[in-house]
């Protein structure tokens, strides 16, 4: 495995139960993320202080919003709510995932309450989330992780 990026990023919880399952491939964010092209970065459940899993970003493009319209399953977010997400450029960054894993156990972070986008991680943190076990598939989860992620 890539060794973890050194930020958590934080995600609504549909949207990261969505993108942990394999069934979101576009983050849509104002701003890139060159750094973490190519890195497994771990998903903080916004609201919460845990990690639920990794995901690979494997590209970043900008996307109009004429080209969000013509792909909604690879990015699930409602039609009325994309406006949220373009600035006055009228698109906005699409973050290319592939390849998500969902820790068996979720771990523990510290990090600050509110509107947070990245979580720095430790040196140490980094370390036990390369070794965390990673569930095989769906059976193999836990009913309390199901219901963490909403499933």
């Amino acid at each position: 495995m890539t060794d973890p990026h050194h930020s958590a990023l934080t995600v609504v919880i549909p949207f990261a139960t969505l993108i942990l399952l394999g069934r979101k491939r576009w983050e849509l964010r104002k701003m890139t993320c060159a750094s973490a092209v190519g890195k497994k970065v771990p998903i903080i459940a916004s609201k919460t202080h845990r990690i639920w899993g990794l995901v690979t970003v494997e590209a970043v493009e900008w996307k109009t919003m004429a080209e969000l319209l013509q792909d909604p399953e690879a990015h699930r977010v409602p039609r009325e709510g994309l406006e949220a997400y373009t600035d006055a450029r009228d698109g906005c960054y699409v973050w290319k995932l592939r390849d998500p894993e969902i820790l068996l156990h979720l771990m523990p972070v510290a990090r600050r309450s509110g509107s947070v986008n990245w979580v720095r991680l430790s040196p140490e943190t980094c370390a036990q989330l390369a070794a965390a076990p990673k569930c095989p598939d769906l059976d193999a989860m836990n009913p309390a992780l199901l219901h963490g992620l909403r499933v």
